[in-house]
């Protein structure tokens, strides 16, 4: 598929954009399947060269835009930019939801070995259980877990 920007008169930009929005505009217009750039360029519509995204360090995120390259041509432009304070401590905490719903799953899995006629080692799991519970205190939470071996 064909990624296109529209530039309007004030300098904002429609991205994306497609021809289908373009035959839409102009309906009285007939365009070729390929429009040349130099047909495109007469309704400020421009072609977009798709660029590959950055990688991302934890507390990096995306910010995109759209920069001339020259020849009526457009190029996606991506950036990895750090995030707020705000941002990183959303980040945070949703990781360490995630983290405390594993361990809430894995406690649930075995809440029966704490029953008086379980077939198990009681101690053994209460330890485990023990462990788990204090994966909140770990140094690397939420981030780093070294998630406790069952018995």
């Amino acid at each position: 598929m064909t990624t296109l920007v529209k530039i309007n008169a004030d300098g904002s930009k429609i991205y994306p954009y497609g021809l289908a929005e373009l035959r839409r505009e102009y309906p009285n217009t007939s365009f070729s399947a390929n429009p040349t750039p130099e047909e495109l360029s007469y309704y400020k519509v421009y072609y977009v060269e798709p660029s590959t995204q950055p990688e991302l360090e934890r507390y990096q995120k995306l910010q995109f835009d759209i920069e001339y390259a020259g020849n009526d041509l457009y190029r996606e432009q991506w950036t990895a930019v750090e995030m707020s304070a705000e941002e990183k401590q959303l980040k945070d905490d949703t990781q360490a939801g995630s983290v405390r719903l594993m361990r809430n799953k894995l406690l649930a899995e075995c809440d029966w070995t704490q029953l008086d006629d379980a077939p198990a080692d009681a101690a053994a799991w209460a330890v485990y259980r023990q462990q788990l519970r204090d994966v909140t205190k770990q140094v690397g939470f939420p981030w780093e877990i070294n998630w406790p071996q069952q018995p």
